[in-house]
């Protein structure tokens, strides 16, 4: 998530807090769930007194010198981790999915609400913590990455970009596109539009279809948790 504004990226238990304890501190993560074994000493800003609101922030305060890595950012309520990518300009990774992924996509609500997966790795950082960052008067863009296996980069942007809380069912909402990929987002199809849906998981059914999109599988696959339409 860019602060250029942005969040996201990708192709992008449950305990809500854990403490992490060293021999000059106490650290309290509301998502540390996402830390892989020995991650806490992998945190690359974990001394700091105050923490910044996203990596766009981190990025801007170091003046470009920032490298890729786990940082701990502080978007609302609590501390959390998240993956920053700074060789890009210091965009916010929400989600994270390779080819190999073994990260279980087909989850409940809980699960996409809170994160789950390695933070180093394929993970979901959860609608929550997606909702304390975009809930700001200060506009954020989404960033869609695809990377194939030949190493091709395609990309879109939408802005604004923000998530609403969870009485809204993390509603979706995307501006204005931009990208050399296509617009698999805010396209108007009959089953295609995904911009100003509620988010749905298996457990509960929030989309347009008269079946449960995050049940419904491709190729063998479920679907997942989405802001689906009529599926797509």
């Amino acid at each position: 998530m860019n602060l250029k504004s942005s969040v996201g990226f990708i192709l992008l238990l449950l305990f809500k807090c854990a403490v992490w304890t060293s021999a000059e501190e106490a650290m309290v993560l509301a998502n540390a769930h996402l830390l892989p074994p020995g991650g806490y000493q992998r945190l690359s800003n974990n001394n700091e007194k105050e923490y910044a609101r996203d990596c766009y922030e981190i990025f801007q305060h170091s003046e470009g010198s920032a490298k890729d890595g786990l940082y701990v950012i502080h978007p609302m309520k609590d501390p959390i981790v998240a993956y920053c990518n700074m060789q890009d300009g210091g965009w916010t990774v929400i989600q994270h999915i390779t080819a190999n992924s073994t990260v279980d996509f087909d989850r409940i609500w809980l699960d996409y609400k809170y994160g789950f997966g390695s933070v180093h790795d394929n993970y979901w950082l959860g609608n929550e913590y997606v909702y304390q960052l975009t809930n700001t008067s200060r506009p954020y863009t989404l960033r869609v990455k695809l990377v194939d296996l030949n190493a091709e980069i395609k990309w879109g942007e939408y802005e604004p970009f923000k998530i609403e809380d969870e009485e809204s069912q993390y509603r979706i909402r995307l501006g204005l596109y931009k990208g050399n990929a296509a617009d698999a987002l805010t396209q108007d199809t009959e089953a295609y539009l995904h911009d100003n849906q509620k988010f749905t998981t298996k457990d509960r059914d929030n989309d347009n279809y008269f079946q449960n999109c995050a049940k419904l599988e491709y190729n063998g696959i479920p679907g997942g948790g989405w802001w689906y339409d009529s599926c797509a």
